[in-house]
């Protein structure tokens, strides 16, 4: 058989999903969180990692970083201020190789204008160009 056919046969082949075949088979996903475990883990920070900007600084820098308890110790200080918490495994690889005191790399600036613009959307602060005359802003902050 020449490689055009053995190609053509492989197209034709239909795959059969793997189906179950009794009731039995079937294993419930158990979707909800009963137990409250995913909640727990996401709730509890192992690392942590707090960026801050100071005006008299080119860029932002990273102001704390910590594991375990003092990432938990981060997040809570955090979240006492008021002060939204990000979370995100991709973004924290990229933090945690600098030390504290260090500035953050500029190939991280635009995501991290993103979280902060975000952070400050959610707690209703917006440019001052947003506001209209009367005061009311462009952007309805209390959706």
């Amino acid at each position: 058989m020449d490689q055009e056919n053995k190609d053509q046969d492989i197209i034709e082949t239909q795959v059969e999903p793997d189906v179950p075949n009794s009731p039995e088979e079937v294993r419930p996903i158990d979707a909800t969180d009963e137990d409250l475990s995913f909640k727990q883990t996401y709730e509890k920070a192992s690392a942590a990692v707090a960026i801050s900007y100071d005006e008299a600084k080119e860029s932002p820098f990273v102001s704390a970083l910590g594991y375990e308890s003092r990432a938990q110790a981060i997040v809570d200080m955090a979240k006492e201020l008021g002060l939204y918490v990000h979370k995100d495994p991709a973004l924290f690889n990229q933090l945690k190789n600098l030390k504290e005191g260090e500035e953050i790399p500029k190939e991280l600036y635009v995501i991290i204008a993103t979280i902060l613009s975000f952070s400050y959307y959610l707690q209703g602060k917006t440019p001052e160009k947003y506001r209209r005359a009367d005061g009311s802003t462009a952007i309805n902050t209390e959706a």
